[in-house]
Formats: C-alpha cells, structure tokens, sequence
C-alpha cells in the first residue's frame, strides 16, 4: 500500500491537550500503509518516538504495536517483529482484554507461518480462536474485538483454513461500518477478493478444466470494493488495482491478449507489493498467452520465470498451486487431455496436499477444544472456591493460601484479620434475610476495596470474613492499624447499620495453620467481648499477654 497525500509524524513532541483518539488512530493508519511500502524504517521510529511522548489507552498502544510489527516484518527484523507481538499480547493480558491478546496472538502466527514455523504458528491461532470463543457472546458489544477478528480473519487465510476464515468472515460483516476502521473494511475486501479467485481457479485445474466465472466475478467485485476503501483512505493497494484484476479477469473470461497487454506491465515492473497477487497475476498470464496461441511468447515468459516457479513451489499457498498448474500445462499441454496420468497424479499432489493441511487443522480443532474444556475445569473450579453471595473466596479457597502464608520464612510478616458481624440476627429479625445478605455483599465489597492486590478476602461462615494480608519489612502500616482502617470502612460502606469486631493475629515467622487461625479468632471474641466494634491484635508467637492491644 502507498500513501497518497496523508500527514506524516514529524517526531516532535505534540501538546497532550491536542492528542485525542481520532488523532492516534490517524497515525495509526498513516503507518500501516508506510510500513508496507518501503518507509519501514522510519515508520520504527517515528511509532517508538511517540509511544515515549504520549500514554494512550491499551488499545491503541496495541494497534501501534501492531503496525511497528509489520515494519520490522517488511524489513526483514522478523525476531523483532515477535517480540514486539509478545508486547501487545502482554499489555492485553495487563489490561485484562482477550481481544487484544487474540490480536496479538493471531498476528504472533501470522508471522511465525511467515518465517517458517507453521506448527507454532498453528498453536498461537489456536490460543486466540480460544479466546474468541469464550468470549463469543460479547464480540458484537465490544470495542476491541472487532479488529482482533479481522486480523483472525487474515490469520485463517494465511494457515489455509477456508471454513475458519469463512465463519470470521460471516462474524466482521455483522459490525457496521463505523464500528470498523478504513482499514480494516480494506483488509476485509481484499483478503475477500483474493480467497474468491483462489476458488474461481481451482476449477480450472479439474475437468472440463474451465475457470468458474461466477465466483470469478465475486473476486473481482470485491476487488473493486477495496480500490474504492482505498481512494477513500488516500492510499494505493497494489493489490487492488483495477488493471491488474481487469486483466486476470480478460484473462480467463475476456480478450485474453488484452489480458496480456493488461498483465505485462505490472508483472514485469516486478512491485513486490503485489505479494501473493504476483503469482495469481502470474498464472493468469500464462493461461492467457495458452488462449491467446501465443506459443513462441508463452514459452519466453516460461523460461524467463524460473525463479517465480521456486518462489510458487515454495509457497505451497493457493496462489502458488494455481502458478505451478499452468506453468504445467503450459510445458506438457496433455495434461489437460481426458485420461491424463500425469494430470491426475498432479491433481492426486494438491488433494493430499489439502488433506496434510486439513490434518493439521484437525490437531488444532483438538487443541481448541481441549482448551475449551481446561479453561471451564478451571471456571466450575473457580465456582467451587467462591462464595456465591459476595464473590470473595470460600474456606475451600482460602486453606491453601493460608497454608502457604503459615509457611513464610523468618522476616516476612503476614496479618491474619478475622472480622465478625455484630448483631447480624437481629438486622436480620428486623430487616429480613434479603436485607442481611445486601449488608453482607455491601461488608464484603468493603472489604475488598481496602485490600491490596496481593492481599486476600473470603468469607468462612455465615457473617465471618477473614483479611490475609501480607506486610513489606519496611510497611509503615500495622496489622492493628489495618483492622482499624476495615472496621471504619465497613461502617462508611453500610451507612453505620452494621459494626465488626475484628481480631488480627500477625507471624513474623513459621507457624502451625490452626494455631494461627484459633489465635486470629480468639483475638475476634476478645473484641466481643470489649462491647464489639473494636480491634484486638496478638503478634504470633505469644510469649506473653502484654503482647496483646486493643482499641474501641
């Protein structure tokens, strides 16, 4: 693709108060064309220099990522290219976005099906069609997921897997167009009209070894959809250009010499952002001069494409197929006669061709639903260790943090809080029971808003609530502080209806789980019995009562 008439970053540092997402997405967009013809290098640059002046929101960072991979791809720093993908699968893991981590991850085995890793490659589109289903039901409402399924869609192309890539097809054609970006409508039509001319050719290589040129029409129509989007954008597609398409269509259906005539120009110019269009281009080519009798010309152009036949057989794509077919033909015309073993035997080649593609496809369905069915084990097991009313983890849940945390070495502190209701049965005699367990998931919420990330919450009992909370050498915060600082947050979050009592057993060191756990309670009924509302703190192990404080 090529730019036409779009403002390039000038790498000077932008005011934050003009940055907006209009503006990032124009950049964006600006350096996905660059980056593929031939500006790759300071598209690298110039998307490393603004990731260092402004903080945009993952999204976005994920879509420049995205196109600094496809430069460091275009110019051959393809270990580069990964571990800038590994970038966008990480802050989509951070963000807790599976579309962005899907994007990362099918743009992770585009490349590695690129750089000759297919099985890899296979792996990581499995990881991301994972993520799709599983988040299947909110695709249509999401901002994300609309992107990360057009590049699937690209992604099941490149493996070769028409019914996958069909089914994201059906999935980005149900997004309107604005919730789609230009160019990503572009890489929709293009990739489309590419797949319907595989097709169309495929006919062309059985008897009565004639091209469909129904489906031939689709391809072109859709290629004329992406030369518009294109226009539009104010970018040239090679790939898309009518003379080009206007000649594989004269080709095969039309005037084959003006096909030709169409044809020659662009060929043998040689852009390499023709891609896999160069070899269709091609093999358009050589069935044309075959229809055309051009036959002295024909076997010029034969012998003059010997390194595009290697490039063909060692792309194994459909396109590559399609070349090497004609290329055939046109050196052993008989194969398109009736009872041809040779033409069979090749035609034998690209079915078991097919069916080693298929087989590896079929290992990644087994893969997909294996995975499926480990990420709902892990769920149900998820269920099973939470306590369905507040959301917090159960006592299934909680024993094995807490064995772990009672096996911390020497020096480092963790705080054990139990906290208790006060008076819950008569709440609940005066309020009801619905009224109890709103004041419960209102406790619990609390509870969870004052702990740390590190720290854990669970409910063990009917109105019981443990705090694990783990402490730094150099915490300025005492566990009795921490419990004083629950026991005011809970009145805050229940408008004064409910108090706790809290006991707050903290180890320095080693500890027996039960001993820390029946210390933490005795601490939580010293508060009881001081009236309530209060917290009591021993420190593990107690030497001696003056160990203990409390405060009301």
């Amino acid at each position: 693709m090529q730019t036409r008439g779009v403002v390039q970053d000038t790498g000077e540092d932008v005011p934050a108060r003009r940055e907006s997402e209009p503006v990032w997405i124009a950049a964006y967009t600006d350096w996905l064309q660059r980056a593929q013809t031939g500006d790759h290098s300071r598209v690298v640059v110039e998307i490393e220099q603004r990731q260092g002046q402004v903080s945009v929101p993952p999204h976005i960072q994920a879509l420049w990522n995205y196109a600094k991979s496809i430069a460091l791809f275009v110019g051959r720093r393809g270990e580069e290219a990964l571990v800038t993908v590994e970038e966008i699968i990480a802050s989509g893991r951070m963000a807790d976005d599976d579309a962005l981590v899907a994007l990362g991850l099918a743009a992770q085995a585009r490349l590695l099906n690129r750089t000759g890793s297919p099985l890899k490659a296979l792996y990581s589109y499995g990881q991301a069609e994972s993520l799709l289903r599983r988040n299947i039901d909110q695709v249509e409402e999401s901002r994300t997921w609309p992107g990360a399924l057009v590049e699937l869609f690209a992604c099941a192309l490149d493996l070769d897997s028409r019914e996958r890539a069909d089914h994201l097809l059906s999935l980005c054609r149900r997004f309107p167009e604005e919730r789609l970006l230009a160019v990503e409508r572009l890489a929709i039509a293009h990739n489309t009209a590419e797949v319907r001319l595989w097709d169309a050719l495929r006919s062309a290589r059985v008897p009565p070894f004639q091209v469909d040129t129904e489906v031939l029409e689709e391809a072109v129509d859709a290629a004329g959809e992406a030369h518009r989007l294109a226009d539009k954008i104010g970018i040239v597609v090679a790939q898309a250009d009518p003379l080009l398409w206007q000649g594989i269509w004269q080709s095969w259906s039309g005037d084959a010499a003006y096909g030709v005539t169409l044809l020659d120009p662009i060929l043998d110019k040689g852009d390499p952002h023709l891609h896999t269009m160069r070899l269709t281009g091609a093999a358009s080519r050589l069935h044309a001069l075959r229809r055309a009798g051009l036959t002295d010309r024909l076997h010029r152009v034969v012998e003059r494409e010997s390194s595009l036949a290697v490039d063909a057989a060692r792309n194994r794509s459909p396109a590559g197929i399609a070349y090497l077919w004609e290329r055939a033909v046109t050196e052993h015309p008989e194969l398109e006669e009736p009872g041809s073993q040779l033409g069979h035997l090749l035609r034998l080649w690209e079915q078991r061709d097919r069916e080693r593609v298929d087989f590896a496809h079929d290992l990644l369905e087994l893969r997909i639903t294996h995975d499926e069915i480990e990420s709902q084990r892990q769920e149900l097991d998820d269920l099973a260790r939470r306590d369905p009313l507040t959301g917090v983890l159960n006592r299934r849940g909680l024993d094995p943090l807490l064995r772990a945390s009672a096996r911390l070495p020497v020096g480092e502190t963790a705080a054990l809080l139990v906290i208790d209701f006060d008076r819950l049965k008569a709440l609940n005699d005066s309020r009801g029971h619905v009224t109890g367990d709103e004041y419960l998931q209102k406790v619990a919420h609390a509870l969870t808003s004052e702990s740390r990330h590190e720290d854990v919450v669970a409910r063990i009992g009917g109105d019981e609530f443990v705090v694990l909370a783990y402490l730094s050498p150099n915490a300025t915060e005492q566990p009795h502080a921490i419990g004083e600082r629950i026991r005011s947050r809970v009145a805050e979050y229940t408008d004064g209806m409910v108090s706790v009592s809290v006991g707050v057993a903290t180890r320095t060191q080693p500890v027996n789980p039960r001993e820390w756990t029946t210390a933490a309670d005795r601490a939580m009924y010293e508060s009881k019995r001081g009236g309530g509302d209060r917290v009591h703190a021993v420190t593990l192990p107690e030497p001696n009562e003056a160990q203990a404080s409390a405060s009301g």
